[in-house]
């Protein structure tokens, strides 16, 4: 009888490990929106999915596999953030690595732009942004996973949205003119 628990073991293993495969791109994007660091991202997802493999066990086939990932990740991510604060440690933040070879240098100027104006939110607020606006999460999904309530998604991503219009439209933010 134990041979064939240890099958089933092995058995649920490799299929985790087949789904993770098809989800990584999806979780280094998600670390990256999370961190702003490309290599924090790798370390975030390397963590995050040695502890996915290790409780592959407690995954249940009823929910969906690509936020019981995110989940991982985010509580990760929380807990690597709560350390850092305990230390006090501050990091120089490399916005924009993905995009440095993109065609497009006005593009990469606005992005670099919003993310930067990203930071400046609270971390709650920026927290559900990148939940909700970039990982495409439902206001349920986010609640679930931040642990609060779904009016409390609601109301952190419209105080995020409106603090980020503020503050893309601001006067202080130049505007070019076109001279002939």
């Amino acid at each position: 009888m134990r041979a064939g628990r240890v099958f089933a073991v092995m058995k649920l293993n490799q299929e985790v490990e087949d789904l993770i495969g098809a989800e990584l791109p999806g979780l280094r994007r998600f670390a990256f929106a999370l961190t702003r660091r490309a290599d924090l991202a790798d370390d975030l997802v390397q963590d995050s999915l040695e502890k996915a493999v290790k409780r592959a066990h407690q995954w249940r086939k009823r929910g969906s596999f690509r936020f019981w990932l995110r989940a991982i990740v985010y509580r990760t991510f929380l807990n690597q953030r709560r350390a850092q604060q305990r230390r006090g440690i501050s990091v120089p933040i490399d916005l924009l690595a993905e995009f440095e070879g993109t065609e497009s240098p006005s593009l990469v100027s606005e992005l670099r732009e919003v993310l930067r104006r990203m930071d400046t939110l609270p971390a709650d607020q920026h927290d559900v942004l990148v939940l909700v606006a970039i990982e495409g999460f439902t206001y349920a999904e986010a609640a679930t996973l931040l642990s609060v309530p779904v009016g409390t998604v609601r109301s952190r991503l419209a105080r995020a949205r409106v603090a980020l219009n503020e503050q893309l439209e601001s006067p202080a933010r130049p505007h070019l003119v076109r001279v002939k």
